[in-house]
């Protein structure tokens, strides 16, 4: 039992120090994002966002700074994740991603000439940096920024070398570091404990639990396969909404240990039907010739040249759905749809009829 506790100490301790640089998922790509912005930028934008909220947030504030270091300015672009990304930080963050994320927003606020706004993020971002690391490249750049903005409101100021060594002199105690890390392994410690006595107690509870939730959801899942399989097979009259739905559960289950029950199961068995059958695609572009002036037929017409998944992808697109149920239907990711879709577009405008074609991708 003690080589237990020993071995469970060892492990968080060491979790505790990989994590306290701040960037846990994209550490290597933090480390050279000053000298090489543009690099780190080309290596984010060939990933994927991901989906969980934390692993989202580093993503994004690390592309924002990367794109804001090499071309000086802010993402004009931007959806909103970056500001998204500096609120997380800011309020749940651990200290070195606080410096992250209020350093880019000092960064932003001086884009917008807000420099007194800017100071405060910045002078915030400096009470979170680690002022025992003597050569901290974070806070160094805080500071040029903090003398940029001193400069920009007409204040004299000399250098942010200046500004960083007073800083560090006013912060720097190894009397209030080593106070911290004992304050911390005690509250280790005390975790340590109250996690095993929580897990002794609470494994059986949540087994049955889990057992209980499953079983719920399965029988939810199962009678609504049984209702939208029959309305499905009735698609001339309100089967997009019925698509909608069942792409929508497909596509966030699938690849899951989930996809292997035999209620996801049911709801493959009909996604693919509706993937593989003819009269479904020809059903849709008949709704669709009908109430849009022929587009299909006209489209079909003046672009022969163009692969059956493009035209797919532009009737399902004019029928107004989703990029989540496009995406289940040709089998792809969704950036892929979106690739294909730019493409589709890209060529309807140099037809003399482009308006009306694009006017359905509207």
């Amino acid at each position: 039992m003690k080589r237990f506790f020993i071995y469970i100490s060892a492990l968080l301790l060491l979790f505790s120090c990989s994590y306290s640089g701040g960037w846990k998922h994209y550490g290597d790509l933090a480390e050279v994002v000053y000298e090489r912005p543009d690099s780190v930028l080309t290596v984010l934008e060939g990933m994927s966002v991901p989906v969980e909220e934390k692993e989202a947030a580093e993503y994004n504030l690390l592309r924002a700074k990367a794109f804001i270091l090499y071309y000086g300015i802010s993402d004009s672009f931007d959806d909103g994740s970056e500001a998204k990304s500096i609120e997380y930080f800011s309020s749940k963050g651990p200290a070195p991603m606080k410096v992250e994320a209020l350093s880019l927003l000092g960064k932003r606020l001086m884009a917008e000439n807000r420099y007194e706004d800017a100071l405060k993020a910045c002078s915030a971002a400096l009470h979170y940096v680690n002022w025992d690391d003597p050569d901290n490249r974070l806070a160094k750049d805080i500071c040029r920024d903090m003398v940029s903005c001193y400069k920009a409101t007409g204040e004299e100021i000399n250098d942010g070398e200046y500004l960083f060594l007073a800083w560090q002199g006013m912060n720097t105690g190894r009397v209030r570091t080593e106070r911290a890390r004992i304050g911390a392994l005690l509250l280790l410690f005390t975790a340590i404990f109250a996690t095993m006595v929580w897990y002794l107690k609470a494994k059986r509870i949540a087994a049955d639990k889990e057992i209980a939730e499953e079983k719920a959801e399965t029988e939810r899942y199962m009678s609504i396969a049984e209702e939208l399989q029959g309305k499905v097979a009735r698609m001339k009259s309100g089967g997009a909404d019925v698509l909608e739905r069942l792409c929508a559960q497909y596509y966030v289950n699938e690849g899951s240990d989930r996809l292997g029950s035999s209620v996801v199961r049911e709801v493959k068995d009909i996604i693919d039907g509706l993937r593989n059958d003819p009269k479904v695609q020809k059903e849709l572009e008949r709704q669709l010739n009908q109430s849009g002036d022929n587009v299909m037929q006209r489209l079909r017409e003046e672009f022969p040249k163009w692969k059956e998944e493009d035209f797919r992808i532009y009737c399902y697109t004019a029928s107004g759905f989703s990029s989540t149920t496009i995406a289940t239907l040709v089998e792809k990711e969704k950036p892929y749809v979106y690739n294909r879709l730019y493409r589709i577009k890209s060529s309807l405008s140099k037809s003399a009829n482009a308006e009306f074609y694009l006017s359905f991708l509207r």
